[in-house]
């Protein structure tokens, strides 16, 4: 078992990740309405308009890559705490798995049709089958 301490660091740096991508959305958004916001109030065109806009679509891009940073992050721990967890019920179930014992009711001599079995497993005697020779032909023509 893990202890709480790292539990805790998972979960924290977990929550420290999304709140960073959550924060980086958010100041985009407020840069976003704040450059959107100057230049629909400018009357002319400024030698700004293609700089803001490259600085703009650059911080766009790299926006888009701290997504999908944080997305593969994500999945990749997803998938490793589900590999554990399935490595700990299979654990569980192999250590609490029973295999099923010989039915002793063969080595019971109530029943001429079956076999009898020792104490220890050992066949002692099998039953001869009489099959008659009528039974045999016809078995062996409709096979």
């Amino acid at each position: 078992m893990r202890s709480e301490a790292e539990i805790r660091r998972e979960v924290e740096g977990r929550l420290r990740r999304r709140g960073l991508l959550i924060a980086d959305w958010g100041f985009w958004l407020l840069v976003g309405f704040a450059i959107v916001s100057y230049f629909r109030h400018q009357s002319f065109a400024s030698d700004y308009d293609n700089v803001a806009a490259l600085f703009v679509l650059f911080w766009t891009a790299l926006l888009g890559l701290h997504t999908l940073a944080v997305l593969y992050i994500e999945a990749r721990e997803w998938l490793v705490r589900r590999a554990i967890q399935r490595e700990r019920e299979f654990y569980v179930l192999q250590t609490t798995y029973e295999k099923r014992k010989r039915d002793d009711s063969a080595s019971r001599n109530g029943e001429a049709s079956r076999p009898l079995i020792s104490e220890d497993g050992e066949l002692i005697e099998f039953p001869e089958h009489h099959l008659e020779d009528d039974d045999y032909a016809q078995r062996s023509r409709n096979s």
